[in-house]
């Protein structure tokens, strides 16, 4: 039974870790070419009810294919003087939502598989929380 389990999650990260990796250098790429700038459009309506720079815009798309991403772009705006503390912290908030479902789409088959009903809950406790964050 264990044995199973543990093979069936090797195969979910076998067919996991490539796409998550290729991401986050796709994304990565996408940075450096300037191309997720020209997509600051995408959020701009979002960014403005917030009263933040469209900057934290980029970032909050940038985070849906790496969050680590986002998060250092918030780290780069701070540390350029375009943001202040509290702003920093608005947007920090604000990149980890997509971090969130990310979470969810690389954890549910795996925590389903050895956890089942637990699983599903545990989830959507995760979920619940970044929502109200």
């Amino acid at each position: 039974m264990w044995f199973d389990t543990l093979l069936q999650a090797f195969r979910y990260l076998l067919s996991v870790i490539p796409a998550t990796v290729a991401g986050i250098v796709l994304m990565e790429l996408l940075i450096e070419l300037g191309w997720i700038q020209r997509l600051g459009f995408l959020t701009s309506p979002f960014i403005r009810f917030g009263h933040l720079r469209e900057e934290v815009g980029v970032s909050f798309l940038v985070s849906f294919g790496s969050p680590t991403a986002g998060n250092s772009m918030v780290a780069e705006l701070n540390k350029k003087g375009l943001i202040d503390s509290k702003e920093t912290i608005i947007a920090s908030l604000v990149t980890s939502f997509p971090a969130t479902f990310i979470l969810v789409r690389d954890l549910t088959p795996v925590l389903v598989i050895l956890l089942g009903t637990t699983g599903l809950v545990y989830l959507g406790i995760v979920v619940g929380v970044g929502l109200i964050k």
